[in-house]
């Protein structure tokens, strides 16, 4: 679970490897501050899986209009 609590803080390796593999590699920062205002739309639930992750990660980052251009999503 060092993703999730890297992604709720807002920094890391792990959070920004993540960024760059969805596109974001630029725009790390940005997707960083995102990844922890978005924090419990993306992990709604203690048992979030990888499959569902990238799902609310995809559909946040397209409803974003910065960083969905950004990434190209």
């Amino acid at each position: 679970r060092a993703l999730e609590r890297e992604m709720a803080a807002g920094k890391g390796q792990y959070a920004s490897s993540l960024g760059a593999l969805m596109g974001c590699g630029a725009h790390t920062d940005a997707f960083l501050s995102f990844s922890k205002s978005r924090y419990e739309t993306l992990f709604p639930s203690a048992g979030v899986t990888p499959k569902e992750l990238l799902e609310n990660l995809t559909r946040e980052l397209a409803s974003d209009k910065t960083l969905s251009q950004a990434c190209g999503v």
